[in-house]
């Protein structure tokens, strides 16, 4: 076999009740089906090999329309004797379409009651066997109800829920590494949590030249405000990458962080250069730029209303956090380093405002 795999089965546990609501006439519920993946992975270890995980979703678990269908799927789970199982989220559903005119307890009791069903549905689940355990993440509609509740009723059921961790499992001395987030629209997903357990190195040149002819994804992300990217990765490292790896250049605004690295755009996305694929587009929120604007947005809108408000220097004397954004002024560069990167003369805009 030339590359290392794992087997990934996935199901789908449960019937969507927003089937139900149209026509109950279209669903099986009693037939799950299971699907079977096959998922190469080039530098898992040796002793990995073969491991299979199976996942099962969104169970918007009901008492009167789960309990078939969920008991089939654990069945069907359990005769294909997985290592793992994974259950991604959605235990149960949020109440949905709420009126405002509804008063704020009777949503909090619809609420309550949705989160009641945790308990039968943890029961049933753990019927499912694997030989290293059940594992469990959050889904919105789990965040929308009670997720505290959900996360340790979930736990006192022998089920682990990775709520912003990450667990190793070890054979034959070689670690695979589980990691699991908070929901991402509902809950508090912070990935740095998440990784904080995983193993990791000090960012320098040392390190970098050992990893490389190992990675098959080397991502650049380096920042120096108001300078241009510092080049970090030289041709001659590249060159020490395997072939068909790819190298992504997230500073890419800044000027990119790597010799070979020059702008792209999202209609010509990649190139080659020492056998190594390059993704650097300029401006990647673009791609999805309706949620990148209301990201963006989220945050500097505080600062356009003390603008509006008070004026450029009113605003600058209220808040001296804005002048940090501030590259140009009456004629001056009033930001030190884009001075220093055109060789220009520095103004401090504190002087300027009197400040």
């Amino acid at each position: 076999m030339p590359f290392t795999r794992r087997s990934l089965f996935k199901l789908s546990a449960s019937v969507a009740l927003t089937a139900i609501a149209v026509d109950s006439s279209v669903l099986e519920p009693n037939s799950p089906k299971l699907v079977e993946l096959t998922l190469p992975i080039k530098r898992l270890p040796a002793a990995w090999d073969g491991f299979r995980i199976a996942q099962l979703s969104d169970f918007h678990y009901d008492e009167d329309f789960s309990v078939v269908p969920l008991r089939k799927a654990v069945e069907v789970i359990n005769t294909v004797k997985p290592d793992l199982i994974v259950l991604t989220g959605d235990f149960v559903t949020a109440p949905l379409f709420v009126s405002r005119r509804k008063k704020a307890d009777e949503f909090v009791s619809r609420r309550n009651k949705a989160a009641d069903l945790i308990d039968p549905c943890a029961q049933l689940l753990t019927k499912l066997k694997a030989r290293l355990g059940l594992y469990a993440c959050l889904g919105n509609h789990d965040a929308s109800t009670d997720p505290d509740r959900i996360f340790n009723t979930l736990q006192s059921h022998n089920i682990t829920v990775l709520r912003n961790h990450s667990v190793p499992f070890e054979k034959e001395g070689k670690r695979l590494w589980l990691a699991g987030v908070d929901d991402v629209i509902n809950g508090s997903p912070d990935l740095d949590i998440t990784l904080q357990t995983a193993h990791t190195l000090y960012s320098n040149e040392a390190h970098i030249l050992e990893m490389l002819p190992e990675v098959d994804l080397l991502i650049g992300a380096v920042l120096v405000p108001g300078a241009r990217a510092p080049k970090l990765i030289s041709r001659e490292m590249l060159r020490v990458m395997k072939p068909g790896s790819v190298f992504v250049d997230i500073a890419i605004d800044q000027g990119g962080c790597a010799e070979t690295s020059r702008p792209t755009t999202h209609h010509d996305t990649i190139f080659e250069e020492e056998e190594v694929t390059h993704y650097c587009v300029a401006n990647m929120p673009a791609a999805y730029s309706r949620t990148s604007t209301q990201a963006l947005t989220n945050v500097t809108h505080r600062y356009v209303e003390t603008l509006a408000d008070h004026g450029v220097p009113g605003a600058f004397r209220r808040d001296p956090n804005l002048l940090g954004g501030l590259n140009l002024a009456n004629g001056k560069v009033t930001h030190r380093a884009v001075a220093d990167a055109h060789g220009m003369e520095y103004t401090d805009p504190k002087a300027m405002f009197g400040i």
